[in-house]
């Protein structure tokens, strides 16, 4: 039997993306990361883990859960 819900349960917010992250062809090379937002299919690329972390930290480190558009 399956749980049930009463309706006054707020829905659950969040933001999904898709992360890839790949090197070029020497194991001493930077990562390169591309992130893309699933809903709206939006995508950014960055030269390094630490861009791409830096660029989620602040871009969503505000508590409002919707995805912002530049």
């Amino acid at each position: 039997m399956l749980p049930t819900y009463e309706t006054s349960t707020p829905t659950p917010q969040y933001i999904s993306f898709l992360v890839r992250m790949w090197r070029e062809a020497d194991d001493e090379s930077e990562w390169i990361a591309q992130v893309e937002h699933i809903v709206s299919g939006e995508s950014k690329y960055f030269s390094s883990l630490d861009e791409m972390f830096t660029y989620l930290r602040i871009r969503y480190s505000n508590d409002e859960l919707s995805y912002p558009h530049e």
